[in-house]
Parts: C-alpha cells; structure tokens; sequence
C-alpha cells in the first residue's frame, strides 16, 4: 500500500473552509483557530470543502489554548449527508444531535477532565448516523497547551488511530463508509489546528 498526497493545507488563509454553528473561527500564524465559548449555543464545526477519497491516511496537529474548559479535540471524517450529498453545503446549525440523525460519518474525539462538565476525559471513535461508539480508550485525557499529533488511517473496514505516535484506535467498522469530507470540532472549547495532510491510500502495482 502506498500513500499518495491528496490534500494539504497549511491554514494561510480560509479559502477552502466553511463553517456550521455559531462561535468564532479564523486563521492565524498558519493555524485554525476555533473558539467555541464565545456563543451560548454549544458546537462547532470547521469543514475543508473538498471531497476526500475512501482509503486515506490524515495527519495534523492540534492544541487547546487556555481558558481551560471541555478540551474537547473533536474530528469528523468519511462524511456525507444521509443521501451521499456534499456535507458543507447542507445548511447545518452546527448542533451535535443533527449531525448523528442526518449524516453519515465518522467522529474522533478526544476530550480533556472537566468535572463540571461530568467529563472523566478519553478518545473515542463513533459513527454516524445513530451516534455508534466503536471504540474508546478511557485511559487518556487532552491537557491545555500540550500539542497533539493526529493521526488517523481509513482503509476498508479498518479504521487506526494514533495520538502522539501511540496507537489508541485498531477498530473494524463494517459496511464501511466510502469517501467524504473532513471537519474539525470542538465543544465548549478554544483551540487551533495546523497541517493537515490527507493522503490517498493505493494499492501497489
């Protein structure tokens, strides 16, 4: 198997993100910023619009600033509508529940503790629609000002993913999602993002 660049982006400018919700997102120092405490309304979501292979490797970088809050990491991708249309444009408000009752997708979370917010921290893998756990590690949490090397592979049914270089996630999700859209996420959390890569997974000749 070898990966192929598909996408890349270094955050220089917003020209190919768009956003569902109502907080405040913007690029800066080659990152995406996305503050999620600015609005009463929980939730967020930053979307590349640019519709990605079925097998891919992703990477990126991610980093919660201060004021300490949910230290919510959160990632969308394989995501599509229920009827396989164009996620971005779909006209979301940004809440969590829609995207579990009206998109088919992936979700990597990785939260910090936070006992006002009942949060214990872990990642978890889930997929939508119906919000599906299939898989978690309740043995890590994120910590305000660590940076965090994402990683994450889609190829067939196996989904792997790794945080930092350690593999948290080694997960077979039947009926596999094809191709789609990646999103970042947070809740009730500021953060950024930096270089994202998306590679296409191809099989050797």
């Amino acid at each position: 198997m070898k990966k192929e660049l598909f996408y890349e982006n270094d955050f220089e400018n917003a020209e190919d993100l768009s956003m569902d919700g109502d907080g405040e997102w913007w690029v800066e120092d080659s990152k995406l910023y996305i503050d999620d405490l600015t609005s009463e309304l929980s939730g967020m979501t930053v979307w590349v619009r640019k519709e990605m292979p079925s097998d891919i490797f992703i990477e990126f970088n991610a980093m919660t600033v201060p004021p300490k809050n949910a230290g919510n990491i959160n990632f969308f991708f394989a995501a599509k509508t229920l009827d396989g249309g164009f996620l971005p444009d779909a006209g979301f408000t940004g809440r969590y529940d829609q995207y579990h009752e009206e998109s088919q997708l992936h979700i990597l979370t990785f939260t910090g503790k936070n006992d006002g917010y009942k949060i214990p921290g872990w990642t978890r893998l889930r997929r939508d629609p119906g919000f599906n756990l299939i898989s978690e590690d309740m043995s890590r949490s994120t910590e305000v000002s660590v940076p965090y090397k994402i990683e994450i592979q889609k190829l067939g049914e196996n989904i792997k993913v790794w945080i930092n270089g350690e593999k948290v996630h080694d997960v077979d999700s039947p009926n596999p999602l094809g191709g789609g859209c990646v999103g970042f996420r947070t809740w009730r959390t500021k953060l950024y993002f930096e270089d994202i890569k998306v590679y296409e997974l191809l099989n050797e000749d």
